[in-house]
């Protein structure tokens, strides 16, 4: 009888061992703490199923099928049906992942983020809902996804990006929220604004400065984008800024070289002198006067993507 016991508590310690070492080790491949207030990174093989876990694989699913469809030459009418109805049942699924959000400003009811599940040039953006602005105005959108579902779509944009494999680096990226958010036009950074500590409830924050068009000849901007991680949920916000974006001193000459500061800088011009304008106002924003202005501006949405309920 002694052995028997002696034999169960050797497998029971073993099977103990065994699943610390497991956990502790998928934690310690895939946690990077991200500014020492909560916000983990960990590898999907050291988490459990989640629902975002089974709306990916129908995703890939559906992907896989509109493909062999395209692949036979079926008919598009048909190819279109099928993707239509497929977005309508992962739409529901995002919009109960996400839950309720209740953000000053922003209209609901919310529209998924994904619109295409093949060839287009939405394809590939990031997975969320959408809420737009309720000031027709300013128009601008909120993107809202999770988490689990944001580093899910990092695995697949990593075989691209290999720093994507860490959120903070991603959301930091210009080509981030041009792939992310408006991957037929893509996005140019002009500058950063610094977010630094987050605001409270938030585990992280960035802001940019910049403008779509990078991939066209239509130039849009300035755009205003802020990033705020809080609640398991990730909130990021594009509008035009209210701040007026002017006069930057180091940068006069070139500004009127290139007509004026909002054609050199955002408008539909090109060429050698908007490039000398953007990189000048690249080194230069953070000593100019309206640097402090977009700054507390971008902390204001901070702090109410910070508080969303």
């Amino acid at each position: 009888m002694n052995a028997v016991l002696r034999f169960l508590r050797f497998v029971l310690d073993f099977v103990g061992a065994l699943a610390v070492l497991v956990v502790g080790g998928s934690w310690l491949l895939g946690v990077a703490a991200e500014n020492g207030r909560g916000w983990i990174e960990t590898s999907s093989s050291a988490l459990a199923a989640t629902p975002e876990d089974a709306y990916w694989a129908e995703r890939a699913q559906a992907m896989a099928q509109l493909k062999a469809l395209a692949d036979k030459k079926a008919d598009p009418d048909k190819i279109g049906e099928i993707e239509r109805a497929a977005l309508a049942h992962l739409q529901r699924q995002l919009i109960a992942m996400v839950g309720p959000v209740n953000v000053r400003g922003y209209s609901d009811p919310p529209e998924s983020h994904l619109t295409a599940l093949s060839d287009s040039p939405e394809f590939g953006e990031l997975d969320g809902v959408t809420f737009h602005r309720r000031d027709v105005s300013a128009p601008g959108e909120l993107v809202v996804t999770t988490e689990a579902l944001l580093r899910l779509w990092l695995q697949d944009a990593s075989r691209a990006h290999p720093g994507w494999q860490r959120a903070r680096f991603a959301l930091k990226s210009d080509a981030f929220y041009g792939e992310a958010l408006n991957a037929e036009d893509g996005y140019e950074g002009v500058a950063e604004l610094e977010l630094t500590p987050p605001p409270a409830g938030a585990a992280f924050a960035a802001a940019k400065l910049g403008r779509w068009g990078l991939h066209t000849d239509t130039i849009q901007g300035p755009v205003l984008i802020v990033t705020v991680v809080a609640g398991g949920r990730v909130f990021i916000a594009t509008s035009g800024p209210a701040t007026t974006i002017d006069d930057v001193p180091a940068c006069r000459t070139l500004a009127r070289r290139g007509d004026s500061i909002r054609a050199g800088a955002f408008g539909p011009y090109g060429g050698p002198q908007f490039e000398a304008w953007r990189d000048c106002v690249r080194h230069n924003l953070r000593s100019a006067p309206i640097y402090a202005d977009l700054t507390r501006e971008a902390r204001r949405v901070a702090d109410r993507l910070a508080k969303a309920k």
